[in-house]
């Protein structure tokens, strides 16, 4: 097990099957916007498919851990790592018993030291749910920048229509994206 970083509460390591087998114990978001996020829902089948295609090319995936308890409260990945132009995109997902505690700051902190220190990338992009306010306060905290807007057909099309975070355009819904980047030195 390769730790990649850690403060006081938490650390990061590089994901195993181990820790995929763990998301069966994750709990579920009642956010009907969130649903894509539930993890806690698979099956020991839907883990092991679900690590092969995080370890698939131009990809690393990061678990991050409770010290305490060695408890397993999300993922990092990074994904369309380009080694040339030393730039990737981020996805961040908690357990739902996790958010709201502090722990997303920690483990972006660490991560974006490994990111920018270690592996010596310049460049690092998101793409947020609007209506996710909650990641884009922490995104911004530190120190990522919103650098273009999109829509994008949503996943749960069941969701109800406000015209500020969901439109529906040609019978679909539609998700209000903000894309955002962090450079080295910015943070």
């Amino acid at each position: 097990m390769e730790i990649i970083g850690k403060d006081e509460e938490i650390y990061l390591k590089e994901i195993d099957i181990d820790d995929a087998f763990d998301l069966r114990y994750w709990k579920l978001f009642e956010d009907e916007r969130l649903r894509g996020y539930n993890y806690g829902n698979f099956t020991e089948i839907d883990s092991e498919i679900w690590y092969r295609n995080v370890k698939g090319f131009r990809k690393k995936y990061f678990a991050v851990r409770r010290i305490k308890d060695d408890r397993f409260i999300a993922f990092i990945g990074l994904k369309d790592i380009n080694k040339i132009i030393k730039k990737s995109v981020l996805g961040i997902v908690f357990d739902p018993a996790f958010t709201s505690k502090g722990y997303g700051f920690k483990a972006m902190t660490i991560l974006l030291d490994y990111y920018f220190n270690d592996m010596k990338f310049y460049e690092l992009y998101l793409e947020v749910n609007d209506f996710n306010v909650r990641a884009k306060k922490l995104y911004e905290k530190l120190g990522f920048k919103k650098i273009g807007t999109s829509f994008e057909v949503f996943e749960n099309q069941d969701v109800e229509i406000d015209g500020e975070f969901f439109v529906k355009r040609y019978n679909k819904v539609y998700s209000k994206i903000s894309q955002m980047r962090i450079r080295k030195g910015e943070r």
